[in-house]
């Protein structure tokens, strides 16, 4: 059975422990915690989100729209929670679906938004840190930005990646930039206001004794999160989520 596992570790200790979360009837495919790792929300292609509590262990909500069939569901590519914590922003074929958790149904099936601006499969969506902004990414090489408080699309960073665009994420001091990476092997800075990159890099020209024949293509980015202020707790657990087969957290 393909299952979540939840990895946490006090700063007060050296150990760490592994906790399995079941639900899923296929692969995990994608994570996302709330701002305090309180809740875990984990896609599947079995075309379900499961949200989990984390301190118990179990899933409180199961997200699953209307899909093509029953029996083939679309995946869930991507999984992302909103800064205000109860927002869940789900990628599943080419479309982008918003479910707003503080609903009392445990079986959500009616997503509150659905945002359809990419042509082609979303493979990753980003939230602002401020939380005004989309990005999806998809098999176009594009990266739709959509402005939140208006729900319409702001802008679209193209005509770069030449081929797949599997990553974005936004830079976590600032919600005026994107980083994307792709199939391309580039990872590209944006700025999505202007519409326009700032930086690229391309990781097939950089120096490497790795064999041509396995590209350095960009599955996936992460910017490092702005450091605590000093006047926060240090006893917090730090909880991190690692998926294969299935999903680990």
């Amino acid at each position: 059975q393909h299952h979540t596992t939840v990895q946490q570790q006090q700063q007060q200790q050296p150990s760490v422990g592994l906790e399995y979360l079941k639900g899923h009837k296929d692969q995990v495919t994608c994570l996302s915690f709330n701002h305090n790792c309180s809740l875990l929300a984990s896609g599947s292609e079995d075309g379900t989100v499961r949200v989990w509590d984390v301190s118990r262990k179990i899933a409180i909500k199961c997200l699953s729209s209307s899909s093509p069939s029953r029996d083939h569901p679309h995946p869930i590519n991507s999984v992302s929670f909103h800064p205000d914590g109860y927002q869940i922003f789900c990628a599943q074929g080419h479309k982008v679906k918003v479910y707003d958790i503080r609903k009392p149904e445990v079986m959500m099936t009616d997503a509150s938004h659905i945002y359809d601006y990419n042509e082609e499969e979303v493979n990753q969506v980003s939230i602002s840190p401020d939380g005004k902004f989309m990005a999806a990414g998809d098999d176009t090489g594009e990266t739709k930005i959509v402005d939140l408080s208006r729900t319409a699309l702001s802008s679209t960073l193209s005509k770069r990646h030449s081929n797949v665009c599997a990553a974005v994420v936004f830079r976590q001091d600032t919600s005026q930039e994107v980083i994307t990476g792709g199939m391309d092997c580039q990872i590209i800075q944006w700025s999505i206001f202007r519409g326009r990159h700032i930086f690229i890099e391309n990781l097939a020209k950089a120096p490497t004794t790795a064999q041509t024949m396995n590209p350095p293509m960009v599955h996936c980015l992460a910017c490092p999160p702005l450091p605590p202020p000093p006047s926060s707790s240090s006893s917090l657990p730090r909880r991190a989520a690692i998926y294969r087969n299935e999903v680990a957290g």
